[in-house]
């Protein structure tokens, strides 16, 4: 019997499998084909997790894993969480300030286990801080820890330099990434790479079948760490950067993978086996840093 070695697609979600608004119908055929022969296909966002467990659901496609907040959290298809790298939150005094006080910020909010803690909220056009800006201490008092923050601005022009002062600033505990109007913060050494790592690892999958594509500058450390596609549609310093790019993940799938998923049909007569997708451990796994 020929033993069947699982591979692992880990797609970014804004830009990559949703385009435009939506996720075309070919693009969730070529997922389920993926997936039927016996893959695993992961979203890897910087949005907040739980969101994107609801995305999927209302984009009626599947995904194995979600890993969230730029790698911080790893949800399982349950939604349930099976990784999480936290960041204690007495930070936060010091870093809601910092972001409030820059007039381009127009959201900011704070991830803690299910929930975001809104900071900085758009009503109608103008824009309110909650009690979070005004006295930070009450959200340190809410909650020990955090697991990422999402900074919006109201053009793209801002962020890229804020995350260069912000890095510089609070480095020592926390690494904020730029993608387009927005900045990711997670705790230190928190990445999508360092995601994909920690479930590959879980799910015993080699890195050399470990396959990634995204759009944006917070998909760098995955598509430099593992096999990374860039979209055509990225901007041109990431593409030239990466070199290797597609226009769709469903031509992805098809084109490196086509050969591959021909495997169904062996699967079903049982002449390969498959094993079954199981983690190391069930046990979610918590790292707390500062």
């Amino acid at each position: 019997i020929e033993m069947f070695e699982r591979k692992l697609l880990a797609s970014d979600y804004d830009g990559t499998v949703n385009l435009n608004g939506s996720v075309d119908e070919g693009t969730r055929k070529a997922i389920a084909a993926w997936r039927s022969a016996g893959h695993l296909f992961v979203i890897v966002s910087g949005r907040f997790a739980g969101q994107m467990r609801a995305e999927a659901e209302r984009h009626r496609f599947e995904a194995d894993y979600i890993i969230g907040n730029c790698g911080a959290v790893i949800l399982d298809e349950t939604g349930a969480p099976v990784r999480q790298s936290l960041c204690g939150s007495r930070i936060l005094e010091e870093v809601i300030p910092f972001c409030a006080e820059n007039p381009a910020v127009i959201r900011l909010d704070v991830f803690a286990g299910q929930k975001a803690y809104p900071c900085i909220l758009p009503e109608g056009t103008e824009f309110t801080h909650s009690e979070y800006v005004r006295s930070p201490a009450i959200l340190c008092e809410k909650i020990s820890a955090f697991h990422g923050i999402a900074v919006g601005f109201d053009n793209c022009t801002f962020p890229r330099e804020f995350a260069a002062r912000f890095n510089e600033r609070f480095g020592t505990d926390l690494t904020g990434f730029y993608s387009g109007g927005t900045i990711d913060i997670v705790p230190k050494g928190v990445s999508k790479a360092s995601g994909i790592a920690a479930l590959a690892d879980m799910l015993d999958i080699r890195k050399e079948n470990v396959f990634c594509v995204g759009d944006s500058y917070n998909d760098l450390p995955m598509l430099e760490n593992y096999q990374g596609y860039i979209m055509s549609s990225a901007p041109a310093d990431l593409r030239k950067k990466i070199g290797r790019s597609t226009d769709r993940v469903e031509t992805l799938i098809y084109e490196l993978f086509g050969p591959v998923l021909t495997k169904v049909a062996l699967t079903k007569a049982g002449e390969i086996q498959v094993e079954p997708k199981k983690l190391k451990s069930k046990k979610e796994d918590i790292i707390i840093t500062n």
